[in-house]
């Protein structure tokens, strides 16, 4: 997998972040830039929880099937966790 570069991630969270054409909650503008940062890693949903500071499992899942509904994230789902592949 190519990782990007830092100029790409930075320009990627600022569209997300601060670009409102998007119509996408704070918390899963917040989950996008973070999941950015994790670049396709192994993340459990306690993971994900801790990095983003949305403790409410319902809230987290909400704010990944956003991503996923708008073409900003695609999971993959494994027994060892969920692979977040940022689109």
């Amino acid at each position: 997998m190519i990782a990007m570069d830092e100029k790409t991630i930075v320009n990627k969270a600022k569209d997300v972040m601060f670009g409102f054409k998007v119509k996408l909650s704070a918390n899963a503008r917040f989950l996008y830039v973070a999941l950015l940062v994790a670049e396709n890693e192994f993340l459990t949903h306690t993971e994900l929880s801790e990095i983003t500071d949305i403790k409410s499992p319902v809230t987290l899942r909400k704010a990944i099937k956003e991503l996923e509904e708008n073409a900003f994230i695609e999971v993959t789902r494994t027994r060892y966790g969920q692979i977040y592949k940022v689109l």
